[in-house]
């Protein structure tokens, strides 16, 4: 290794030769010593970094912190002293949109997101992964073998990532339901019918193939931007309903069944106000939830209120206070604009993203996530969009 290790490094070791093997320019840029030495403490700083002759020596208080203190060495910032502002930070990759990368980029994603300090990435994956009971489910989509996701899972560990799966168990999930396999349980042509038992085997077969496969009992199970719920083949065979009904009613069946599976739930929590506004409208400050309404979410359903288009701190707050009722988990996930063409949105990036940290710093949010999505197609090479998730970090 052109990175020497002593003091406490046996958990260390494995992620340190994954990073030498997809991030050469660590055997380039650095030949020295780095005495790792776990600590921390009420106050502590996350990692500190600090040069003496030619020794580096690097406290850190978790493992991800040792990988961000890599990081800072590889950038030259060998006196560095981080506080980590989140217990968790997250980025979100799609592989789904026509990009659906191979095993080895994404083990050299996960080596950008660990040197940038990240302990969490969620794979959005709609119907990239392979099922067992449904053959055409993935089809021609270039879907994740499980045996291929086991082994992204083991990579992620040994830089202290969680690795999540980032799933649709409502919406979004147009290029699979067009299969004939699919009729009985297709709403519309991209929404699955809520009260349909069809419906409930195909979500299961999915919670129960994935939980065999990641090391996390969470499990992110979409459910936005469903605004035609209820509007097809269930508004013909069982008429209108409010759509706030069939959300809760279908989230409630959906956790039933992670709750048995021994799997926490995280949802997208657009469709809530977007069923309380005529325009379906998810960002209208006059929609509010009351009491009765947030008493229909399950308490162990974690919630993802995603926003990337605010500029300001003050808008933020706005939707940050309405979610004050809410005594489940609150992920806030911002926004890398990669997915409007060739190259990167720089400018709306910082912009939102500055605005939103700093509102959820002031609303003691302690789990954020970056989203990458691929629109379109996913046009803008991953490569292009490393300055910007290093400065979310």
């Amino acid at each position: 290794m052109a990175i020497r290790l002593s003091g406490e490094t046996r958990a260390l070791r494995e992620g340190v030769e994954n990073i030498l093997a997809y991030y050469p320019y660590a055997a380039r840029d650095f030949d020295g010593e780095i005495s790792a030495r776990r600590a921390g403490g009420e106050g502590a700083p996350s990692l500190k970094v600090h040069r003496s002759g030619a020794k580096i020596q690097v406290d850190y208080r978790r493992r991800c912190d040792f990988f961000r203190a890599l990081g800072c060495i590889l950038a030259r910032e060998e006196n560095a002293c981080e506080r980590a502002a989140y217990e968790k930070s997250g980025v979100m990759l799609d592989v789904s949109r026509d990009a659906a990368y191979t095993l080895a980029q994404l083990k050299e994603f996960l080596v950008w997101i660990a040197l940038c300090g990240f302990n969490a990435c969620y794979l959005y994956m709609e119907d990239t992964y392979r099922l067992e009971r449904y053959p055409y489910f993935g089809y021609l989509r270039g879907a994740y073998s499980l045996q291929e996701l086991k082994e992204l899972d083991d990579f992620a560990d040994s830089l202290d990532i969680e690795l999540i799966p980032c799933i649709q168990t409502l919406s979004h999930l147009g290029t699979t339901l067009k299969w004939d396999y699919a009729l009985p349980m297709r709403d519309t042509a991209a929404t699955l019918m809520v009260g349909c038992d069809e419906t409930y085997a195909f979500i299961r077969e999915m919670l129960s193939s994935l939980k065999g496969v990641f090391r996390t009992r969470r499990v992110h199970i979409g459910m936005d931007e469903a605004m035609d719920l209820g509007t097809g083949a269930y508004l013909r065979r069982q008429g209108f309903r409010p759509q706030f009904e069939l959300m809760t009613e279908h989230l409630g069946r959906v956790t039933q069944i992670a709750r048995e599976l021994g799997l926490v739930p995280i949802i997208w929590d657009d469709m809530f106000y977007r069923s309380k506004d005529p325009n379906l409208d998810y960002y209208n400050p006059d929609v509010t939830l009351d009491e009765n309404d947030i008493a229909r979410v399950p308490q162990e359903v974690q919630l993802a209120y995603w926003d990337y288009y605010h500029n300001t701190q003050a808008e933020y707050e706005c939707m940050l206070e309405k979610r004050k009722g809410f005594r489940q988990h609150l992920i806030f996930a911002g926004g890398i604009w990669k997915w409007n063409g060739w190259a990167p949105n720089y400018g709306k990036t910082f912009t939102t993203t500055h605005a939103a940290l700093q509102a959820c710093r002031n609303y003691r949010v302690d789990e954020i996530l970056a989203t990458l999505w691929a629109d379109d197609g996913g046009e803008a090479a991953l490569h292009l969009i490393l300055r910007q998730v290093h400065a979310v970090a």
